[in-house]
């Protein structure tokens, strides 16, 4: 079973690469037979190809993603990410939602499983603020 640790350092380079839109190193925290599904009910991207070619398909639709941690249960090999994530252009604005994120760790430190519970109807616009990085 994963370590407290490596659970909390996977779900930290998930955010991490997840930001600064680097596909290699995110696709890298996935074991080879990982399952992905965003959101429930969507059919499940199982393996790293069928995960990257998630990623391609949610890279195309913002130029920036930035994702707050509101709080994260590590139980044993599973965790619990409670964010608030905002996509849009790099000058600002968007669009925000809450949602919820299940991982599942392998003893060698990689996602076995990544499950995310958000509403679609919840999804609501940001007002532009100062530009981002």
């Amino acid at each position: 079973m994963a370590t407290h640790d490596q659970v909390t350092a996977a779900v930290d380079g998930y955010l991490t690469h997840f930001q600064a839109r680097d596909r290699d190193a995110w696709l890298s925290l996935f074991a080879d037979d990982a399952t992905l599904i965003d959101p429930v009910p969507a059919e499940p991207a199982v393996g790293r190809q069928a995960i990257g070619a998630f990623w391609d398909g949610m890279a195309a639709m913002a130029e920036r993603f930035s994702i707050e941690q509101r709080s994260l249960h590590v139980c044993g090999d599973q965790a619990a990410l409670v964010y608030t994530l905002v996509a849009g252009p790099r000058s600002g604005g968007g669009v925000a939602f809450d949602g919820v994120e299940i991982f599942t760790v392998g003893e060698d430190g990689r996602i076995t499983s990544a499950v995310a519970y958000w509403d679609p109807s919840e999804i609501h616009p940001v007002a532009a603020g100062p530009a981002a990085e």
